[in-house]
């Protein structure tokens, strides 16, 4: 993790599609003097940067802070400190603009009973900002290609 965390800080930006750089992430508990909460610290300075096409993996025991990492990838969650930039983009200061190259599939099922496989991929089309007309064409043939 040492030499990763060296290849992050002293590497150019633009050398990675995702760069997270000294990733931290404190939680308050809620318990604790007055209320406030005591600290609970959820992942400490983790650093990773991924280039186009690089399959990556996160691994850890449970409480390790895998979720916690993902969901500050996706800004679910806000980092203590540090930095995550998506092509170039510093997610904390613009997430929209790095919204529609992430796609994430997390340990819940997102898929909606109530709607079939078609609004499932218009729904999530429309998400990503797709345009209307080219969801179409891309709904077509994904329908097509399942055979459905």
């Amino acid at each position: 993790m040492q030499a990763e965390a060296k290849r992050v800080e002293n590497a150019n930006p633009n050398d990675f599609k995702i760069r997270v750089n000294q990733l931290r992430k404190v939680y308050m508990t809620g318990k604790g003097p007055c209320n406030r909460g005591d600290p609970f610290l959820a992942v400490e300075n983790i650093s990773f940067g991924l280039s186009a096409g690089e399959c990556f993996a996160l691994l850890g025991v449970n409480g390790a802070g895998k979720s916690t990492t993902f969901k500050s990838l996706t800004s679910e969650v806000q980092p203590t400190s540090g930095t995550i930039e998506i092509n170039g983009v510093n997610i904390q200061k613009n997430f929209s603009a790095v919204r529609k190259f992430i796609g994430y599939c997390p340990q819940t099922n997102p898929i909606f009973d109530e709607m079939s496989v078609e609004e499932h991929l218009y729904y999530y089309g429309r998400l990503k900002g797709i345009p209307n007309t080219s969801i179409k064409e891309l709904v077509e043939e994904a329908i097509t290609e399942l055979d459905l």
